[in-house]
C-alpha cells in the first residue's frame, strides 16, 4: 500500500470539496471527513468510514515492525506485551467497526490478515509460558516485577480485549460471527489458548478486587490497582477494568442479557406473586424487552458463543462475581461525586476537591481525568440500567415520580460533567495551559503495602502514559449518546472538530495525515482517537443518517423528520417505556390540572388581600406626611405674615388651619385613590407609587396655601 498516494488521493478529494460543495463553513480539519450537507438541515454526510478506515491504516502500517511488531511511540521504538495487544486492538477495530477489508484489495488484503494474525499469535506466545503458566508483564516498559503471581492489570485488560476480537475469527466460528469473508483464520488450537488466557484473566481480576468499606472512611473504597494485594483502589485501574468488562459483554451480550433477565423474571414472580406467566412484562423494563424478545437461543451464533462462555465463566461463575465487583466499584465512586461531578474536580481517591486555581498553579494534574474515570465507571457499572429495573417495577405514582426523578438527575448531571470538563479544557487551551491536562501518566501513588511496595516504586519510575484526555472525552460523550440519551446532538461535530480532527499529526506540508498527538504518535492514545471516531460513525448510523436522507426540498421534510425520529423510538424500545407510563402519567396530569385550578381560585382574593394591605400602608403614610407638612406649613406662613414674635398664643389662627388640615387629608387621599387605578402595583414597587404622590402633594399644597391666604376668612 503507498501511503503517500493516498496522502495526495486526500488532498485532491478536500481541494474539490472545497470548490463544488456546500461544505463552505467547515474547518480544514472538518474536510478530511465531512462529505456534503444537505441545504435545509443542519446535518452533515459524512466520508464512509470504510475510507476513513483505509486512510488510517496506511499511516498506521508506518508504526509497524516486521521484527517486533508495534512500536509504542515515535520517541521509544520498542515493542512488548502492552504494544501487541493495543496494535491487535486498532487492526481489530479498522477490521471489524471500519469494515476495511471490504476496500483492500489483494495483496493489500492479505498483507493485513497476516499482520494481525501475526499479532495475536505473538501475544499468546508472550502470555503463555513454556511451563504453561501465565505471565502478563508491562513490557515494553522493561520492569521485571511481574510474575505468574503477580501480573499487570492493566496489561490484562488489553489483552482480554484483543484476544476477543480474534475470537470472532476462529474456524469453528466465522460461519457465524459474520468473520466468513474477512479471510483471517485462527485453528480450534489457537481458539483454546485463547480461551484459556481470557478465562485465566477473569478469574485473576476477580481475585484482585479491592473492599476497604469496612474502614468507613470518605474516598474510594472499592476497586482494582496495578495488581494483586494492593491495600487500596486505583480510580485509572478501576476504570481500566470496567472497560475490560464492557468489552466481555459486548462480545456475549445477548447470553448475559438472557441470564441477567430470567433472573429478574424470577424475582419478579416472587416479589409480586403473578397468576400468569407472561404478567412479569409489566415490571420489566423497555429496554430489557426489547432484548428479551430478541433473543434467538436455537440460532446457531447463540449457541456458540454460550459455549465460549461457558469456558470463561467457569463452573464458579466468574463473570457474573466480576461484573457484580464493576457495578460494586461504580455505585461507590457515584455516591463519592454524584453531588458535585457537575461542578467541582475530584483528586485520585475522591476523597476532596481539586480548585481550579490549584490546576492552574500545577505542572501537570489528573483532575479532569478523574472525573471521567467516574463517568465511565457509571456508564459501565450500569447505574442507569439499576434505576431503570426499579422504575419498570414501581407500582405507586409517588413512587414512580421519585425514580424518574432519580434517573432524570443522574443523566442530567452526567451530561454537565462532560460539558464542564469540556469547557475548562478550552479555558486552559486558550491560554495555553492545556499542558497541565492533557496526558494521563499512571502514578501509583495510592498506599501499599508487603511484596507490592517495591513493584509500586517501579512502576512509578516508568511514567507509563495512558492515553490524553481529547479522545478520552469524546469517547466518553459517544458513551453518553449510546446508553443514556439516545437522541441527535448539535454539538457532536463541535466535538468532532475540536478534540479529534484538529488533533491529528500533519506533515511536511501542514496537511493533516490520519495518525493522532500532533506529530508524537503514541499508540495507546492512537487507539483511543480510533475507538472515538468508530464511536462516532455508530452514533451517527443510529441517530442523523436517516435524517440527512430525508428529501430535504420537499415540503413535507418536517412531517418525515418527524416520522422518522417516531420510527426509531419504536425501534428502540422508548415507545414502550412510553407507553407503559403515559396512563400513570395523565392521572397525576390531572392532578396537578385540579391544583392548579385551586390556585387559580385563590388567586383573585390573595391579590385583593395584598392590595388592600399595600393601600392601607401608603395610605396612613400620607396621612403621616400631609399632617407634618401642613403643620411646618401653618408656623411658616404664620411666622411670614406676623410678626417676628408669632407664637403658639394664636389658637384662633390654629384651629382655622386646623380645618383646611382635614380638607387637605381627603384631597389627597382621593388623588391616592385615582392614582392607584393607573397603577399594576404587580409590576411597579409601592415606593414609585409613593413618591408620584409625594409630587401631587407639593404641587396641591402650593395650590391650597394659596387659596388660603386669598381666602376672604384669612384677611379678616
Amino acid at each position: 500500500m503507498n501511503r503517500l498516494k493516498l496522502r495526495e488521493s486526500i488532498l485532491d478529494s478536500i481541494n474539490h470539496k472545497l470548490k463544488n460543495v456546500n461544505i463552505n463553513d467547515c474547518t480544514k480539519a472538518l474536510l478530511g471527513i465531512v462529505k456534503d450537507r444537505q441545504d435545509g438541515t443542519i446535518f452533515y454526510d459524512y466520508e464512509p468510514r470504510e475510507t476513513i478506515g483505509l486512510y488510517i491504516y496506511a499511516e498506521l502500517l508506518d508504526k509497524y515492525d516486521e521484527k517486533i511488531g508495534f512500536i509504542l511511540s515515535d520517541d521509544v521504538k520498542e515493542s512488548g506485551m502492552l504494544t501487541q495487544a493495543q496494535g491487535a486492538c486498532n487492526l481489530d477495530v479498522l477490521i471489524s467497526d471500519y469494515k476495511i477489508l471490504s476496500v483492500l484489495d489483494g495483496n493489500d488484503a492479505e498483507r493485513l490478515r497476516e499482520i494481525y494474525e501475526k499479532t495475536i499469535n505473538s501475544i499468546l506466545d508472550m502470555v503463555i509460558a513454556d511451563d504453561g503458566s501465565i505471565v502478563i508483564d508491562a513490557t515494553p516498559y522493561n520492569i521485571d516485577v511481574f510474575d505468574s503471581e503477580y501480573a499487570y492489570v492493566d496489561a490484562i485488560t488489553w489483552v482480554v480485549s484483543a484476544l476477543l476480537g480474534a475470537l470472532n475469527f476462529c474456524e469453528a466460528n466465522n460461519k457465524y460471527f459474520e468473520a466468513e469473508n474477512s479471510g483471517i483464520s485462527f485453528s480450534n488450537e489457537v481458539q483454546q489458548r485463547i480461551l484459556n488466557v481470557i478465562s485465566f484473566c477473569v478469574r485473576y481480576l476477580v481475585e484482585c478486587f479491592i473492599d476497604i468499606t469496612d474502614k468507613n472512611e470518605k474516598k474510594l473504597s472499592q476497586g482494582w490497582n496495578f495488581t494483586k494485594k494492593c491495600s487500596e483502589p486505583s480510580l485509572y485501574f478501576t476504570y481500566a477494568v470496567s472497560e475490560c468488562q464492557l468489552d466481555i459483554y459486548d462480545f456475549f451480550k445477548q447470553v448475559i442479557d438472557k441470564h441477567d433477565i430470567e433472573l429478574k423474571i424470577e424475582r419478579i414472580k416472587k416479589q409480586y406473586s403473578l397468576e400468569k406467566d407472561d404478567d412479569f412484562y409489566l415490571y420489566l423494563s423497555a429496554e430489557d424487552k426489547m432484548s428479551y424478545e430478541s433473543i434467538n437461543e436455537n440460532s446457531e451464533e447463540f449457541k456458540l458463543k454460550k459455549k465460549l462462555f461457558d469456558v470463561i465463566n467457569g463452573h464458579e461463575n466468574f463473570y457474573y462475581e466480576f461484573s457484580n465487583q464493576v457495578k460494586l466499584a461504580a455505585r461507590n465512586a457515584w455516591s463519592l461525586t454524584k453531588d458535585g461531578i457537575d461542578s467541582k474536580f475530584y483528586n485520585g481517591n475522591l476523597s476532596g476537591i481539586v480548585d481550579v486555581s490549584t490546576i492552574e498553579s500545577s505542572s501537570s494534574s489528573d483532575a479532569l481525568f478523574n472525573n471521567i474515570f467516574v463517568i465511565n465507571n457509571v456508564i459501565s457499572g450500569a447505574i442507569d440500567e439499576e434505576i431503570s429495573d426499579r422504575l419498570a417495577m414501581a407500582v405507586d405514582d409517588d413512587e414512580m415520580n421519585k425514580i424518574q426523578s432519580e434517573y432524570d438527575a443522574l443523566l442530567e448531571t452526567l451530561q454537565a460533567a462532560v460539558q464542564r470538563i469540556i469547557r475548562y479544557n478550552k479555558t486552559l487551551q486558550s491560554r495555553q495551559k492545556d499542558y497541565i491536562i492533557n496526558d494521563f501518566i499512571i502514578s501509583c501513588n495510592e498506599l501499599f503495602e508487603g511484596d507490592v511496595v517495591k513493584k509500586s516504586q517501579e512502576l512509578r519510575k516508568k511514567k507509563i502514559k495512558a492515553f490524553t484526555l481529547s479522545p478520552l472525552l469524546v469517547k466518553t460523550n459517544n458513551l453518553i449518546s449510546e446508553f443514556l440519551t439516545k437522541y441527535p446532538q448539535y454539538d457532536m461535530i463541535k466535538y468532532l472538530d475540536e478534540l479529534l480532527m484538529k488533533k491529528r499529526s500533519m506533515d511536511d506540508d501542514g496537511n493533516y495525515i490520519w495518525l493522532w498527538e500532533g506529530g508524537e504518535y503514541h499508540i495507546t492514545s492512537n487507539y483511543y482517537y480510533l475507538t472515538s471516531l468508530a464511536g462516532f460513525y455508530k452514533y451517527l448510523d443510529a441517530y442523523e443518517s436517516r435524517f440527512s436522507a430525508i428529501d430535504h426540498s420537499n415540503e413535507s421534510y418536517k412531517t418525515s423528520l418527524l416520522d422518522a425520529q417516531l420510527r426509531e423510538l419504536r425501534k428502540s424500545g422508548e415507545i414502550f417505556k412510553l407507553t407503559d407510563q403515559t396512563k400513570k402519567l395523565q392521572e397525576a396530569n390531572e392532578k396537578l390540572q385540579d391544583q392548579v385550578t385551586e390556585l387559580k381560585s385563590q388567586e383573585s382574593e390573595v391579590e385583593r388581600v395584598i392590595r388592600d394591605l399595600l393601600h392601607r400602608e401608603i395610605k396612613e403614610n400620607l396621612i403621616v406626611w400631609i399632617t407634618e407638612g401642613v403643620t411646618e406649613m401653618k408656623e411658616d406662613v404664620y411666622a411670614h405674615l406676623f410678626d417676628d414674635d408669632f407664637d403658639a398664643t394664636h389658637t384662633k389662627e390654629f384651629a382655622f388651619f386646623d380645618s383646611f388640615k382635614k380638607m387637605i387629608v381627603m384631597s389627597f387621599l382621593k388623588t391616592f385613590q385615582e392614582r392607584l387605578t393607573y397603577f399594576d402595583l404587580e409590576n411597579n414597587r409601592a415606593g414609585d407609587v409613593a413618591d408620584l404622590l409625594k409630587r401631587d402633594m407639593e404641587e396641591k399644597y402650593k395650590r391650597l396655601i394659596t387659596g388660603i391666604i386669598e381666602s376672604p376668612e384669612f384677611n379678616k
